[in-house]
């Protein structure tokens, strides 16, 4: 990052030269910490400790009159980045083993909190052990379907989070455990199969959740694993990918996504006879029934006429739930 002397290379990469699977892109996390905005004196709060990376420019941004908790469920990982903030001389930083989905208490309050991985809803843990006017940068759910992430940011008032907007990015699901097949979601899935060369296909959509269609999810499952997706349907852009993912996730009431090899994030409409998506590609994959394929066409055609509103651009609502809060994206009149 700018003005900060962290070399990522060194932070991300083994001592053999291998990348460290749970490593952000450095674009992505300058953009989060660019939100968050720790001030120099802070106490943060770092949901999923990775490479390390991230928590040693947190620790020069923050100085020597701040401090920052990391906390990762991966032991490997924390060890790690332990000895690497020990050779840089990082004695802002304490990084721990724990599920960060209940925080960490005996360091609160933060005056910031930020994760790099998602939760289903934003924890309540984090907004207790926050301070009055905290700011939280995170990943988190906006539909309860796999791969349906947003960043939220907002800030804290009277004990609860306020003044929400979400900006586009996805991370790994946030688990207890640690996760060792980063390409599969662990909440939401609702069939699965496995091809000839033993990589995942997974289903995940609202309509299919009763535990009566689980033989309908897996049909259709394998109608998708073998359609080939149809050129077109989006320009080829992330950002109009992004924008239009969001709108479908905020307007419809069957959300569904898939994933496969080479298919990258799907994001679209599921029925019980069928199924349709926009792939990362800008492509339309398609299986069974035309009913899914009709209601996405028809919301592509709603987001064009409303001026293909960006996902910054939806309404953000909190619920309170019993875990937090959950967050949803609303697209407007």
């Amino acid at each position: 990052m700018n003005g900060i002397d962290v070399d990522y290379q060194v932070w991300v990469h083994t001592s053999e030269g291998e990348v460290i699977p749970q490593s952000t892109a450095p674009a992505t996390i300058e953009r989060m910490l660019g939100l968050l905005a720790p001030a120099p004196g802070a106490a943060v709060l770092e949901i999923g400790t990775g490479s390390g990376y991230t928590g040693a420019v947190l620790s020069h941004l923050v100085g020597d009159s701040g401090r920052v908790v990391s906390l990762d469920v991966d032991a490997d990982l924390v060890i790690r980045a332990r000895g690497l903030h020990a050779s840089a001389n990082h004695r802002n930083i304490e990084v721990h083993v724990h599920n960060g989905f209940q925080g960490w208490a005996p360091g609160a309050p933060y005056d910031a909190v930020i994760g790099w991985t998602t939760a289903p809803v934003l924890p309540r843990a984090w907004v207790e052990q926050a301070a009055p006017t905290a700011v939280l940068v995170a990943p988190v759910k906006i539909a309860e379907i796999a791969h349906a992430n947003a960043v939220i940011l907002c800030t804290l008032h009277q004990g609860a989070p306020v003044n929400p907007a979400l900006h586009p990015g996805s991370f790994i699901d946030m688990h207890h455990e640690v996760i060792e097949e980063l390409g599969r979601p662990v909440r939401f899935v609702d069939s699965e199969l496995r091809d000839d060369a033993g990589s995942a296909w997974w289903l995940s959509a609202t309509a299919l959740r009763d535990h009566a269609m689980r033989e309908s999810a897996t049909a259709l499952l394998e109608q998708i694993r073998l359609a080939e997706p149809v050129t077109g349907f989006l320009p080829q852009d992330r950002q109009t990918m992004e924008s239009f993912a969001a709108f479908v996730l905020s307007t419809t009431t069957s959300p569904g996504s898939t994933g496969g090899p080479g298919l990258g994030r799907c994001i679209g409409v599921v029925h019980a006879q069928g199924a349709a998506f926009v792939t990362s590609h800008g492509h339309l994959l398609a299986a069974g029934g035309t009913e899914a394929v009709e209601e996405l066409g028809e919301l592509r055609r709603q987001w064009q006429h409303r001026g293909r509103p960006r996902l910054q651009d939806l309404e953000v609502v909190l619920t309170e739930v019993a875990e937090g809060w959950a967050v949803r994206a609303q697209c407007g009149a």
